[in-house]
């Protein structure tokens, strides 16, 4: 257990907090960003069956960067059209249906440090950009994007997540020298881990 701070300790600890917190508001004031929609033509939409009950495919709206430098649709586990005798589910902002996923960055040999400044302390970063992003993050389904298996189950996603980047090439690819992908499975910003590959 580590050492509790004391009363001094953590009235400093809220004063360097507020004083980051002043300076970035104070530079997302001096430099307002406009919001700026991504257009349709960056997304791609697919379908997966989903493992927790076959009688539904869920349709999901993907970035294409990411879906291009993963693979495409067959290879996370995705079709075009909605699968033959399913009941379609569209997935979207505040969706609480639980949803499988893969998370994934790309990781240097050599960690890039970040410097200290007034908005936020030093820390080290192992995360490269791949295709504009540092994480990047797909639906992922069981089958193999071709619709031949009508009932996946969780444990064939499993199965299908280690198979494809539990390889050396892949993990080179992907992941670099210190990279990380997570299958995981949830809705919202609540997500937990079923599986995991490190470089």
């Amino acid at each position: 257990m580590p050492r509790r701070k004391s009363a001094a300790e953590l009235a400093e600890l809220a004063a360097k907090k507020r004083t980051q917190e002043a300076a970035r508001k104070a530079a997302r004031e001096a430099n307002p960003k406009p919001y700026l929609a991504r257009p349709e033509t960056d997304f791609e939409y697919g379908f997966y069956i989903d493992p927790l009950n076959n009688e539904a495919a869920l349709r999901f709206r993907i970035p294409k960067d990411s879906l291009t430098l993963y693979g495409g649709l067959a290879k996370a586990g995705l079709v075009a059209t909605l699968p033959s005798g399913k009941a379609q589910i569209n997935i979207g902002k505040g969706n609480k249906r639980v949803i499988f996923r893969v998370r994934w960055y790309f990781g240097n040999a050599t960690p890039e440090v970040v410097a200290e400044t007034a908005a936020h302390g030093r820390w080290i970063r192992f995360a490269d950009k791949t295709a504009g992003k540092y994480t990047h993050t797909l639906p992922f389904g069981a089958s193999a994007g071709d619709g031949t298996d009508p009932t996946p189950s969780v444990d064939s996603l499993i199965v299908r997540f280690d198979q494809l980047f539990n390889t050396v090439p892949e993990r080179a690819r992907l992941l670099g020298a210190k990279g990380v992908v997570l299958l995981e499975q949830g809705y919202g910003s609540k997500y937990i881990t079923l599986a995991k590959v490190a470089a």
